[in-house]
């Protein structure tokens, strides 16, 4: 483990050092710089559409108190969620697989292009894997000790994920409702009740800043310690399939974004839409970092303008076949079967609707899904290296036979 960790850091580390201030992340910095008291704002302006907060909240005291850079600042909190993001999937692999597996997905999440840029990119919404994780370990361990704070843990991490990304105010119910429904045998509804009052406690102030962004009507310009910005738009405006088709083919664009999230050739091939003058991989690829852009690590091609990448290597779509083969039609044990399965087949259900301006996977919107396609890649990579062996050890036992037979005959 700790070598995987000092591969991943150096990767990160040299990708950060060789990318240019995404244009996000400069803005990001001059939010920061502007906070000031009493009221902070629960979400900016940012450029007319809005951005979230949780990251900006976190850098702050670092740049306000120790004078620390602000690029450097905020990529290195995503660089360190990053880092302990790997930590914790090993751990939480382990509620479905066996360590080999874990192990080789810590592997896989310090070696992918995704992982690696969403450790390297200074972007509010890749702060949040350490805390989706760090909650979905700690319900696994109040349904093994029935320890009540372990679920205020989990709600309070859950709440907090709001700040950093719209979409999981949406989520985050989704995933609480599936835990629920997948170990409701183990789990008192009463002892919920608390957790969720928190959770709810926590998430309303952005809750209904979103609420009001989206009527259009402000109501409340401010929130306890809270004020609330008057967007001219919101994020979702221009991507929601509810603002770019209607009717028929808005239920059909619908669910063709869910199903291209099985497609999993997207992985190797993803059409990302980011324009060259900002875009993070013409930035790596302009820097020289040769190695970054292998064609089996990053796909990059200019089209019109646009750049396609790859968030995985070639073969892990190949992986995660073999992998769901295996876990459905050979239907291979494994623990927690139907939170696993759960929440592969749910996380598409918000980047579908939000994914309106094009198809497969987005490196942003689709941040939910990385850590259970790392698994399953993982567990490919594992199962079809232990049918090597299987055949392998088979192979020789065959041949010594057959030559332990010839020697007999010969005697």
């Amino acid at each position: 483990m700790f070598a995987v960790c000092i591969v991943a850091a150096l990767l990160r580390l040299y990708v950060m050092a060789h990318l240019g201030p995404m244009l996000d992340e400069l803005k990001l910095i001059q939010e920061i710089i502007d906070l000031r008291g009493p009221l902070v704002p629960v979400h900016f302006y940012g450029f007319g559409w809005g951005e979230n907060t949780l990251l900006a909240f976190l850098a702050w005291p670092f740049m306000r108190f120790l004078h620390a850079g602000g690029l450097a600042t905020i990529r290195g909190l995503v660089f360190t969620a990053n880092m302990v993001s790997i930590i914790l999937l090993y751990r939480v692999t382990l509620l479905f697989f066996h360590r080999r597996v874990a192990l080789v997905t810590t592997v896989f999440s310090a070696l992918w292009p995704w992982s690696i840029l969403v450790g390297s990119v200074g972007f509010n919404v890749f702060i949040l894997q350490p805390f989706v994780l760090g909650a979905i370990l700690l319900l696994y361990r109040y349904v093994r000790t029935r320890r009540t704070m372990l679920l205020y843990g989990a709600a309070a991490m859950l709440a907090i994920t709001a700040y950093g990304y719209e979409l999981m105010l949406v989520w985050v119910p989704i995933l609480a409702i599936l835990w629920y429904f997948c170990n409701r045998k183990h789990v008192r509804l009463s002892a919920l009740v608390g957790p969720a009052f928190l959770g709810v406690v926590i998430a309303f102030p952005i809750a209904l800043f979103h609420l009001q962004a989206h009527l259009n009507y402000y109501f409340v310009d401010h929130l306890f310690f809270f004020s609330y910005p008057h967007l001219r738009a919101t994020r979702y405006d221009g991507i929601a399939i509810t603002g770019i088709y209607g009717g028929a083919s808005l239920i059909g664009h619908y669910l063709f974004n869910y199903f291209a999230h099985f497609v999993f050739i997207f992985l190797a091939f993803s059409p990302l839409y980011y324009y060259a003058s900002h875009d993070v991989f013409v930035a790596v690829l302009n820097s020289g970092a040769f190695f970054i852009t292998d064609p089996l690590f990053y796909l990059l091609a200019p089209q019109n303008g646009l750049y396609f990448s790859s968030l995985s290597s070639l073969w892990d779509p190949f992986l995660i076949l073999f992998a769901l083969y295996l876990l459905t039609i050979k239907k291979t044990v494994f623990q927690n079967r139907m939170f696993f399965f759960g929440w592969f087949l749910l996380y598409p259900l918000i980047p579908s609707f939000v994914n309106g301006d094009y198809v497969g996977y987005n490196l942003t919107r689709d941040i939910i899904g990385l850590p259970v396609l790392l698994m399953l890649s993982a567990f490919g990579a594992v199962s079809l290296l232990e049918k090597a062996q299987k055949e392998f050890k088979e192979y020789r036992e065959r041949k010594a036979a057959q030559a332990l037979l010839a020697q007999v005959r010969r005697g």
